[in-house]
This record gives structure tokens, C-alpha cells and sequence, in this order.
């Protein structure tokens, strides 16, 4: 009995030591500065001029297809 209780203990600090240490590196991974977390003025594009091609083709898109549309309430 008391070799099973000496395993559980010892397997339970390991998988606490394990989830500590874990939550460690996200913390100093997300807060360490610029790098692993960086995201730019343009995310989710490659590049500012794919950003504006994309914006200009959806804004010309958007006049093409008018829609009516009107509010209501569903019961849910």
C-alpha cells in the first residue's frame, strides 16, 4: 500500500512540475517583448499593398451587390 501512495505521490508532483513549467514558458514567451507575439499594422496580410488590393477589390464588390435588408425580432 505504501509503495502504491509513494508512486501516485511522486507521479502526481511530476505532472504538477510539468504544468507549472508550462505555464511558465507561455508567460515568458508572450510577455519577453517583441518577437514570438509580434503582429503588424497590415496582420492578416503579407504586405500593406496586398492590404489595399484587397480592400479595394472588396469595396468595389460591394457596390456591385445591393441588398435590401430589414430588422427583425425571432423568438427564439
Amino acid at each position: 500500500m505504501r509503495k502504491i501512495l509513494k508512486y501516485s505521490l511522486v507521479g502526481y508532483t511530476v505532472i504538477t512540475l510539468l504544468i507549472i513549467s508550462i505555464i511558465i514558458w507561455i508567460y515568458l514567451s508572450y510577455f519577453s517583448g517583441p518577437g514570438t507575439f509580434t503582429i503588424n499594422e497590415y496582420h492578416p496580410f503579407k504586405s500593406e499593398s496586398s492590404k489595399i488590393e484587397y480592400l479595394t477589390y472588396y469595396d468595389t464588390k460591394s457596390k456591385e451587390w445591393p441588398i435590401v435588408s430589414e430588422e427583425r425580432m425571432d423568438r427564439t
